[in-house]
């Protein structure tokens, strides 16, 4: 996106961090979360709390 003249935003990143966060894809979802920190797009509340949700279960399947 930056390549075309294009700045990111949160809307932008919240469909693919949301639709990793639902399918477990916990990975793919930090990846997500660094490429938004990267280009300065900071988490609001509804982001941060799906990662920790994900963070809770992924930990969980991992211990069981």
């Amino acid at each position: 996106m930056k390549d075309h003249g294009i700045v990111p935003k949160l809307r932008s990143y919240g469909p693919a961090l949301f639709g990793f966060c639902k399918k477990g894809m916990a990975d793919e979802a930090y990846e997500v979360d660094t490429h938004m920190i990267d280009n300065g797009v900071l988490a609001e509340e509804t982001e941060l709390s799906a990662l920790l949700r994900l963070s809770s279960e992924v930990r969980e399947r991992e211990s069981v």
